[in-house]
C-alpha cells in the first residue's frame, strides 16, 4: 500500500472519531471488532409443546378511553376473519360512527353468535341503520344482538331498499 493511501485513510478514520479530539501527529485508536450476537445455550431436553388456545369471548372495558377509530377498524377487521370469536362485548362508544366497523364486520364473520354493543349515547340515523342492517342481514351465526340504550332516530314512512 502506498503512503498516500495510508495518510488518506489515517485522516479518514480521524475525522471520524467520536471525540473529533485526535490528532494526525498522535497514533488513531484502532477500531474494535464488534461483539458476536450472544446464542443461548441449547436445551438440555427439547421444549415441551405448546399449544394454543383461541378465546372465545372478547369484553372491553371503557374502550372509548383508549380505542380510537383506527383501532376500532382493525378490531373489526380481526373480528370479520376470526374463526373462533363467538361473544363479543364493546360497551359505551360515543357514537355509530366508532361502531361502524365492528358492524360491517359482524357482517363478515363466520363464527360471531353475541354481538353487545350497549351505550348511552349512541343515536343512530337513516343511513348508518341502512349501513348496519344490510351488513347484519348476511351474516347466519349472529343469535344475539344488543344494543342497550341506544336511540334511533329514524323517518317514518320512508321506505328505502334495503
Amino acid at each position: 500500500m502506498s503512503k498516500h493511501a495510508t495518510q488518506k485513510s489515517k485522516h479518514a478514520f480521524i475525522n471520524q472519531h467520536p471525540t473529533g479530539t485526535h490528532s494526525p501527529g498522535n497514533n488513531p485508536p484502532t477500531p474494535t471488532t464488534p461483539n458476536p450476537p450472544l446464542v443461548p445455550d441449547p436445551p438440555s431436553r427439547p421444549p415441551e409443546r405448546i399449544e394454543l388456545h383461541f378465546p372465545e369471548s372478547l369484553t372491553f372495558l371503557y374502550p372509548s378511553l383508549y380505542l380510537s377509530v383506527g383501532d376500532l377498524v382493525c378490531l373489526g377487521d380481526c373480528v370479520r376473519r376470526s374463526k373462533h370469536l363467538t361473544r363479543l362485548k364493546l360497551p359505551n362508544l360515543k357514537s355509530i360512527e366508532s361502531y361502524m366497523p365492528i358492524l360491517l364486520a359482524v357482517g363478515g364473520s363466520n363464527a360471531i353468535q353475541t354481538l353487545r354493543i350497549d351505550s348511552n349515547t349512541v343515536s343512530v340515523w337513516d343511513k348508518a341503520f341502512q349501513l348496519a342492517v344490510t351488513s347484519l342481514r348476511h351474516n347466519s351465526t349472529l343469535r344475539t344482538l344488543s344494543l342497550a340504550h341506544w336511540t334511533f332516530d329514524l323517518q317514518v314512512g320512508v321506505r328505502n331498499s334495503v
